[in-house]
């Protein structure tokens, strides 16, 4: 089930769904919703020992900032919506 990740614009987290229309197999693997319509990705990620999260907006212009890593979820929902809100205002 889809869960509320901010207030304005709305944006939605749910689990990320493959092609073939299955849940991804990590429960720390999201999608981001707006309008019925998935517009990123959020997903945990481990590497080196180190627990990080990673941030994207499908669809982005080269050299528009559509992705990063975060140390936290919140850390990565901000940084997200930053950007997102930044592509809104470019539109």
């Amino acid at each position: 089930m889809p869960t509320a990740f901010n207030l304005e614009p709305e944006l939605l987290l749910r689990r990320n769904i493959g092609p073939d229309a299955s849940p991804s197999l990590d429960a720390e693997d999201y999608e981001i919703v707006h309008d019925g319509k998935a517009v990123g990705r959020l997903s945990r990620s481990d590497s080196d020992g180190r627990v990080s999260w990673q941030w994207s907006i499908y669809g982005a212009i080269a050299g528009q900032h559509s992705n990063g890593i975060a140390d936290s979820p919140s850390d990565a929902k901000a940084c997200f919506l930053s950007a997102w809100q930044g592509l809104l205002g470019h539109v």
